[in-house]
């Protein structure tokens, strides 16, 4: 069925909105965006699926905002309103670097609009793939080439290619594709077949990009009849009708301003069935609807509402002009809650491809749940014997067979354990940090320089009590936790030393017992911090807020010493959000990107409460 896009969070949806933002952009006044979210919520209340966001003042806008990280901040503010936090949102902007300041600042699902096909493929593959490591979706328009870009055919040969490029190249997820098939403006002569193409366009883009979402902007239909939001509405309810079981699936609308279908008057609809489609018995469709529209605003001519038996115009007289009021009142009947499930009820009929293209052979990311390969233990075996890192592959086969027939057990938190050895101040020091001008107790990541025997020991344990895969000890081995101790400068070291200490207690544990390989993670820090900091602003330890350079940047100094220290995956264990999360992704795809190394499995876990909140 449709999904709704709320409109009025732009400049060009909404009055209020564009007075807001360019409030903002004079004074630089916070309150300004405050006042603008919600006219967000205000969407969501009236049942919007999903929220475009735009802070550009005018198309083509490419001047900057006042203030660094506009977007940043204004998604930032939005994503914390509890009204809000639950949708997507579609961030658009002539500026790349806004979209990637909104990325950044979302802890949810993105949508990113709109990349032009006409683009060189290199540029256009960048902006895609920068899109897929942050996990958004990617709005596509179907900009044909030359005179003829607005045509059927050119509109639907521009979603082919992009999508054949996309999926051969970057093995983008095709249900992250969507595909704006451009509604165009209805007028006459040349101009009155555009609503109709525009359905055939989403019916054939439907059939040939499979599991690619199709989006419409509503608004443009209808712009013949600026100042008729009454009739606008309606020939949007009919456009809908006639695209969603072709295939249409995201609309551009106001939400809680589309009327159901069935609720609009008779000759009303029929008027606008006739203008959409571009049919009716004497081609005077056009016409007719103009003429009602005038009526209804006043003016002195029109021609008459109903098709049958009634020809020509005249002077409009007070009686007729009350009756036929009628024909609007009757409109708008149903609430908003009640459109949406009409539209979301609305199932698509028409045919879909059978399966996406396939993927260039090593474009894109490994599915790792999904890879299907032979059994591989005793390979896996003798490598973590011979303390050698386990190529990815084997340890993803290794797991997907266990799996099937057991639990995996995973020796987690060595706080408890570590807390036992009731280690002193100077024990805690070493050698290493002897004359250390900061209190070390308490940074146990430290260890694994420090005190690598205990360390080492409790690993044993672990893996002695059964367990399969052991976390190494870095939870704070992070460049922001270890700037409490005044470590900062020994990160590297730390994570590669526990990631080498972790893989000799399971080569030795493996040795005694080859059925059975153990392996080791390695556990990235710092779950516990939050991107909240804007750029330029400085960390704040005592609230554990940053920024998002900050965070991708601790993540990855952790990520290139746990690597090179030969972990055989990598794990972010009770991460506090989903932003947090990103950030970990995030660097872990660069670190590979950079390396060159073979991309290993990332495991995330959460800790969530009742209402679905991460602890």
């Amino acid at each position: 069925g449709g999904r709704l896009i709320g409109h009025r969070c732009s400049p060009m949806g909404s009055a209020k909105f564009r007075r807001l933002v360019e409030a903002f952009k004079a004074t630089g006044d916070e309150a300004k965006l405050r006042e603008a979210v919600q006219v967000c919520a205000e969407q969501c209340e009236r049942g919007a699926d999903i929220l475009e966001v735009n802070l550009d003042a005018d198309p083509g806008d490419t001047a900057p905002v006042a203030g660094t990280g506009a977007m940043g901040r204004f998604v930032r503010l939005a994503s914390a309103d509890p009204r809000i936090a639950g949708l997507p949102l579609m961030l658009c902007s002539c500026r790349w670097e806004a979209i990637r300041e909104g990325l950044r600042a979302a802890p949810g699902k993105c949508i990113v609009s709109g990349i032009c096909p006409l683009l060189d493929e290199e540029e256009f593959l960048r902006i895609a793939g920068e899109c897929r490591r942050f996990g958004a979706a990617l709005v596509v328009l179907a900009a044909g080439e030359g005179d003829r870009a607005e045509a059927r055919d050119e509109r639907v040969r521009a979603c082919q290619r992009s999508y054949r490029l996309l999926r051969a190249k970057l093995d983008f997820p095709p249900e992250d594709i969507i595909f704006d098939c451009q509604v165009l403006p209805v007028g006459p002569q040349e101009y009155a077949d555009r609503a109709a193409d525009f359905v055939k366009v989403v019916e054939e883009v439907r059939r040939t990009c499979p599991h690619a979402s199709i989006l419409g902007g509503l608004a443009n239909v209808s712009l013949l009849f600026r100042g008729m939001p009454a009739l606008r509405d309606a020939m949007h309810s009919v456009l809908l009708q006639h695209a969603v079981p072709k295939g249409l699936n995201l609309a551009l609308v106001e939400a809680g301003a589309v009327p159901c279908y069935d609720e609009l008057d008779a000759d009303l609809r029929a008027l606008c069935e006739e203008v959409v489609l571009n049919s009716s018995a004497d081609g005077e469709h056009l016409q007719r609807l103009l003429a009602l529209g005038t009526f209804r605003t006043g003016r002195s001519f029109c021609l008459p509402v109903s098709r049958r038996g009634l020809e020509g115009g005249g002077p409009v007289s007070t009686e007729s002009r009350e009756t036929q009021q009628g024909v609007f009142a009757k409109r708008g009947k149903s609430t908003p809650a009640e459109q949406l499930a009409y539209w979301r009820g609305l199932g698509t009929k028409a045919p879909r491809g059978s399966a996406p293209v396939r993927a260039d052979e090593g474009a894109g990311a490994v599915d790792w749940c999904r890879l299907e390969g032979p059994a591989t233990k005793q390979a896996v075996a003798e490598r973590v014997a011979a303390k050698a890192q386990v190529r990815p592959r084997d340890v993803a086969n290794f797991f997907n067979s266990e799996l099937r027939s057991r639990l995996c057990v995973v020796a987690c938190d060595m706080s408890e354990r570590i807390v036992q050895e009731k280690l002193s101040e100077n024990d805690c020091r070493g050698a290493l940090l002897k004359d250390h001008g900061a209190k070390v107790s308490g940074n146990e990541s430290v260890l694994c320089l420090t005190q690598p025997q205990v360390v080492g020991k409790i690993h044993k344990e672990s893996f002695a009590a059964g367990a399969d895969v052991c976390l190494t000890c870095t939870r704070d081995a992070s460049s922001l936790d270890q700037a409490k101790y005044g470590t900062e400068a020994h990160v590297y070291a730390i994570n590669k030393a526990a990631a080498q200490l972790a893989k000799q207690a399971a080569a030795d544990a493996t040795a005694q017992s080859r059925d059975k390989p153990r392996l080791v993670a390695g556990r990235l820090g710092p779950a516990g911090w939050t991107v909240s900091c804007l750029p330029g602003e400085q960390t704040d330890a005592a609230t554990g807020s940053t920024t998002w350079e900050a965070l991708v940047g601790a993540y990855s100094e952790q990520v290139r010493g746990l690597v090179e220290g030969g972990v055989d995956l990598l794990a972010l264990s009770a991460c506090s959000g989903a932003l947090n999360a990103k950030a970990a992704i995030v660097a872990v795809e660069e670190y590979f990107e950079r390396s060159g190394r073979e991309r290993m499995p990332l495991i995330i876990s959460v800790q969530l409460d009742e209402r679905g909140r991460t602890l």
